[in-house]
């Protein structure tokens, strides 16, 4: 999952710097059918099946659908508002997976897990200031993607253990490539990609198809509500990224927001 995070945290500033030249519908569009294509080439030599009749499952569905939302919402969320803020409310994921752990998976959470998730939600609060003339609205469409993010891993862990890893990769690209067609519409004309642009392309490709790799095997690999309360790791690599590549800043609030956020995700961790 750490691994993971690292790689996200990588997709997500090389995004962030794609969708300030391009519109996002493209950026979308781009990495999902190169990464679609890439996984697709795969298939053959490591004679792997893409379609399978487990995929009708309401899971797989889910699954899918619940990546195209996240995607689209999320690569919105980190152009509006920044990098560093968009990743920071994110981190309520694990807070919510560990409250769709106890109502899908039956896992057990105690009076003292749920006062930690609450203080986890106080920390998303502080970070988007919905009282004060500092809020974004934009911050809704984080939060939007953050529970899509949860929907995505809880409905992993319910996807058939024989459904390859690099089957479930592939239809996580083809997810990217609908929500980019989907928003086509309200974004501006596609632009010829700078020469440049083609390497940071292949790296967000490279770097997100890892990604849900190890994502796929670090969610199947343990408890749902253990494991995914790592990805509090992708925080401060996102933090790290955004003051130094966006120059983006991290007020008092926003910091205190993020180190409960940490705390929360470190103690769920520990207590399941």
């Amino acid at each position: 999952m750490i691994m993971a995070m690292a790689c996200f945290a990588c997709r997500d500033a090389i995004n962030k710097y794609l969708a300030l030249s391009i519109p996002v519908s493209q950026v979308l569009v781009s990495v999902g059918c190169i990464g679609a294509l890439v996984f697709f080439i795969l298939s053959f030599p490591l004679k792997v099946s893409l379609i399978d009749s487990k995929m009708k499952s309401t899971a797989f569905i889910l699954r899918f659908l619940s990546e195209l939302v996240s995607s689209v919402f999320f690569l919105l969320s980190i152009v509006f508002i920044s990098l560093s803020s968009a990743s920071a409310v994110a981190q309520a994921t694990p807070i919510l997976v560990a409250i769709g752990g106890s109502v899908f998976f039956k896992e057990r959470v105690t009076i003292v897990n749920w006062t930690f998730i609450l203080l986890g939600f106080i920390g998303v609060l502080l970070i988007i200031k919905p009282v004060n003339g500092d809020f974004n609205p934009y911050f809704l469409v984080a939060i939007i993607s953050v529970i899509f993010l949860a929907l995505k891993d809880l409905t992993t862990r319910s996807i058939s253990n024989t459904l390859p890893a690099l089957s479930v990769c592939y239809w996580s690209f083809l997810a990217l490539l609908f929500g980019g067609l989907i928003c086509i519409p309200f974004f501006e004309s596609f632009v010829p990609f700078p020469e440049i642009d083609h390497i940071f392309l292949t790296l967000t490709v490279i770097s997100s198809g890892l990604g849900n790799l190890l994502l796929i095997l670090a969610t199947r690999g343990g408890k749902v509500s253990i494991v995914s309360s790592f990805r509090y790791t992708r925080l401060p690599m996102a933090l790290l990224i955004g003051i130094v590549l966006f120059n983006e800043s991290i007020d008092f609030e926003m910091l205190i927001g993020c180190i409960l956020i940490i705390i929360v995700g470190i103690v769920l961790g520990k207590k399941q």
